[in-house]
């Protein structure tokens, strides 16, 4: 799991500003810090909104390996604008 969590932070901060990556690379880890899935859901969804708004991004893609994400996981993103 560990190495997912590494190679998806550095395909996430390959897309932020330089000067800007150490502000995203903490406030995305806080995703990682949280005790249950649905607590990991709620930062998830906290984070993106706060990025969306800091960067103005109109659509986030969620890129997970087949079984880590669920089907309902991916229904709420949907819901939310996300992908």
């Amino acid at each position: 799991m560990r190495r997912c969590r590494v190679h998806w932070m550095r395909n996430a901060l390959a897309h932020v500003p330089h000067k800007q990556r150490p502000a995203v690379a903490a406030l995305l880890k806080t995703i990682f810090a949280q005790d249950t899935a649905e607590a990991a859901r709620q930062q998830w969804n906290q984070v993106a909104d706060r990025l969306r708004h800091r960067f103005g991004i109109s659509r986030v893609c969620v890129v997970a390996d087949r079984g880590m994400i669920s089907a309902a996981t991916i229904a709420a993103l949907e819901d939310r604008n996300l992908e």
